[in-house]
């Protein structure tokens, strides 16, 4: 099976109990790494948001979302910018006040050895992600980026009421067949 398809897409309601779960860690005294929580949870609202690839999503810095309006892609330049919806925004400038990066210009979760210009390994994120689902009793096999992604592409489908164009439109900017893009929803 293709990496595109080894997990399922999070339902919105999942994301959105995960959301408010890695907020009650973050605020949790009895929580060990908070500001690691907060990257994390940042990097999950932007992956289902944006639908980034994963080595995108990996590399963004605060200065790519931090009091801006619209998200724009530096890897996946065939990408049209995104706006930056009232809810994600509220997540970044809350988790960045929590934060307080060395710099705007920091990965939003730098690479174990704390340099904040280097990303976090995809196989450390993972592990994080599947933790933290895990915690919140969802269960998705294999989670990563690219379910964050798929969860991105099920939003876009269902808010457009699963029309042909919004599938031409998801098959543009995932680069994916149509066909693929029925597949890649499937939850």
């Amino acid at each position: 099976m293709s990496y595109l398809f080894n997990s399922r897409p999070l339902t919105w309601e999942e994301y959105e109990y995960l959301i408010q779960k890695m907020d009650e860690s973050i605020n949790n005294p009895s929580e060990s790494q908070p500001k690691k929580v907060a990257s994390l949870q940042t990097l999950v609202a932007l992956g289902v948001h944006l639908g980034p690839l994963s080595n995108e999503l990996l590399r963004i810095t605060w200065d790519q979302v931090v009091n801006v309006g619209s998200f724009t892609f530096k890897r996946e330049q065939y990408r049209q910018p995104l706006v930056l919806e009232p809810d994600l925004r509220a997540i970044i400038k809350k988790n960045y006040e929590r934060i307080q990066p060395l710099s705007k210009g920091a990965m939003i979760l730098p690479d174990k050895t704390g340099s904040s210009q280097r990303p976090i390994a995809a196989l450390r994120f993972n592990n994080m992600l599947k933790n933290h689902l895990e915690e919140c009793e969802i269960e998705i096999s294999d989670p990563n980026a690219n379910t964050l992604r798929r969860t991105f592409a099920l939003k876009m489908w269902k808010d457009f009421n699963g029309s042909e164009e919004i599938v031409e439109v998801l098959a543009k900017e995932l680069r994916l067949n149509k066909g693929s893009v029925i597949r890649y929803i499937q939850e």
